[in-house]
């Protein structure tokens, strides 16, 4: 085999492994009843808390509370375990950026990729136990050979 082809094989092998797919967005849920006025400390706290956990430097730091003049913004990303750091970092990028635009008031907010979670609030849920928000999905794949799968 030429070197020509054996280098155009390798150029695309590493293009194919390279991470460039977009997270999945499923869902997002905010709170309409708690909101904080335009340019408040609660919205600087905020925007603190986001750009602290899409830094580079956020991969082991997943929890993060700001407190900015008595407001304190609590904050954590999660993704999945079988996700890879580059696309972990780049989900939590679209995840702080899509929140604001999307829910530009809300003191709590929650939003939901195939590939990672982001939430927000100005109340610590953190070691606690809470069932909402929450979010409910439908498998729309078919399932083949089900004999197989039950039998397993």
């Amino acid at each position: 085999m030429p070197s020509s082809k054996i280098f155009l094989l390798f150029i695309i092998f590493l293009y194919s492994a390279t991470p460039g797919a977009q997270p999945k967005y499923l869902s997002h849920n905010y709170s309409s009843n708690k909101t904080f006025a335009a340019d408040s400390a609660f919205q600087s706290g905020r925007n603190t808390l986001l750009s602290a956990l899409a830094s580079n430097n956020a991969a082991d730091l997943k929890i993060h509370t700001i407190a900015v003049r008595g407001d304190t913004v609590y904050g954590l990303f999660m993704c999945r375990g079988d996700v890879g750091l580059a696309t972990c970092h780049q989900c939590v990028v679209n995840a702080t950026q899509w929140l604001p635009s999307e829910c530009p008031v809300s003191k709590e907010a929650i939003v939901w990729y195939d590939e990672c979670l982001l939430r927000y609030s100005n109340h610590f849920f953190f070691s606690t136990v809470e069932t909402r928000p929450q979010v409910a999905l439908s498998n729309t794949r078919n399932v083949s050979n089900l004999a197989h799968r039950q039998a397993s």
